[in-house]
């Protein structure tokens, strides 16, 4: 074959690919395709990504989809016109303030649950049946304080209630338990531990248990619901919502994916990665978790009113306990920088300058925290009630903290090694093993 006939038959084969490809990628980017926008919360991307999926095939659309804290897509479908068509996320207030604002089209419906349960390893070798167990001598026990608001206490607060209603002492025993293996950052670290041996269980999400590396590596063993029923401090799960936004670009298309999720197709594939969904039994003795939207109450803000009272009226030390309790029971918040900086106020008043120093130097060296941020959701404001405290920002507070500073290293101020006199309750946060017994008759026990 002679060079021109190899060319022609280069030229060809290039043309039959440069048309495959092309074709290909038209048939995928068609724009006469459908086209939906779903948001949802981070936590729901294994169970959604699956879906989406299935959905894209049998409607033969294009489904562009985006997870991410559910608070700060809130935020932005409320307050600005970057909206989807479609959110899915679990129950809080920020729903409510997009209803307020009037973009809701259909919802939100709530579909699933996802609840609270005890990770164990597999066959759950120590035997471990109820909360009550937690609490079991020896037991070793792996907790995360700071992956659920209010700063990751809803774990806590389910210990708490079920040791004042049916196991006094249950929670300090489980806090012991913790031992050495200390706390996580977040929720889904919990199963590493459990994975590796060197803890026997947890208190997790569901869905935690059924995450890719943890499946089938982990078991699980229900939280009995009365638990839940009895918490008053914060709910240990939330149901799992779906909202239409108006102005959809393509109605009939969201409200076949509204449909389909809340429907049985939802639940054969959210079962899967272990979602209790609104068509199963197994979800009835949830379902009182799924019967509305949640507005917790803004104690932060109530911490920080008292604080301030107190302080007013001369009442330093109870102030001083206050503002900590902002900070360490319900931080991160937005009041953090400014809580930081009046306790150091509040020791330089009382005498105490090299205190003060060392709280302010703490203050710089935490803030200001990087941007977004879940506790500063302005949604939450439309429909929050709660006191009136500043909203200057944490850059506000660091900027008085160096002031402050600087006049302390003027006058020969030195920074002490205890940041905080012994008479703080809430001032030794490297907390040894719990010793202390329960609350005295009628006492109530703080976080």
């Amino acid at each position: 074959m002679d060079r021109h006939k190899l060319l022609a038959v280069d030229i060809a084969l290039l043309g039959i690919t440069v048309v495959t490809v092309g074709g290909v990628a038209l048939a995928y980017h068609n724009p006469a395709k459908l086209v939906l926008s779903v948001w949802s919360c981070g936590g729901n991307y294994h169970g959604l990504a699956e879906f989406v999926r299935h959905f894209e095939q049998r409607h033969n659309c294009r489904v562009h989809y985006t997870a991410a804290p559910v608070e700060y897509l809130l935020e932005r479908a409320v307050f600005t016109s970057d909206q989807p068509d479609i959110l899915v996320g679990r129950s809080g207030p920020g729903w409510l303030a997009l209803g307020k604002v009037g973009k809701i089209e259909r919802g939100p419906t709530f579909f699933a649950a996802d609840p609270y349960v005890i990770l164990v390893a597999p066959g759950n070798p120590c035997n471990i049946r109820d909360l009550a167990d937690l609490g079991r001598p020896g037991l070793r026990v792996v907790i995360s304080r700071h992956a659920m608001r209010p700063k990751g206490k809803c774990a806590a607060h389910l210990m708490e209630a079920a040791s004042q209603k049916f196991h006094p002492g249950l929670v300090e025993r489980w806090e012991n338990n913790a031992g050495e293996l200390g706390e996580f950052k977040c929720g889904r670290e919990l199963t590493d531990p459990i994975i590796s041996g060197q803890a026997d269980a947890a208190i997790a999400y569901l869905s935690v248990a059924m995450y890719p590396g943890a499946r089938g590596k982990v078991e699980t063993v229900a939280v009995d619901p009365r638990y839940i029923k009895a918490m008053t401090a914060c709910k240990a799960t939330v149901g799992q919502c779906i909202c239409i936004l108006r102005g959809s670009r393509n109605p009939d298309l969201a409200s076949s994916f509204h449909d389909e999720l809340v429907g049985e197709y939802g639940r054969h594939v959210l079962e899967q990665h272990g979602y209790l969904h609104i068509t199963s039994p197994a979800v009835e003795p949830y379902k009182f978790l799924l019967r509305g939207v949640q507005v917790p109450a803004r104690m932060p803000a109530w911490q920080v009113h008292l604080a301030d009272r107190l302080a007013a009226s001369g009442v330093h030390r109870e102030a001083l306990r206050r503002y900590l309790t902002a900070i360490h029971g319900f931080g991160p918040g937005a009041h953090d920088a400014y809580c930081r900086y009046r306790v150091g106020e509040l020791l330089a008043d009382q005498g105490q300058p090299a205190r003060a120093v060392a709280q302010w130097r703490l203050l710089l060296r935490q803030f200001p925290r990087p941007s977004p941020q879940e506790y500063s959701n302005r949604a939450f404001d439309l429909v929050e009630v709660g006191p009136e405290v500043t909203s200057a920002p944490e850059k506000y507070w660091v900027s008085l903290a160096k002031q402050r500073l600087a006049q302390a290293a003027a006058s020969g101020v030195a920074e002490t090694g205890d940041a905080l006199p012994a008479w703080v309750p809430t001032a030794r946060m490297a907390l040894p093993v719990v010793t202390e017994g329960d609350p005295g008759k009628n006492g109530t026990r703080e976080f």
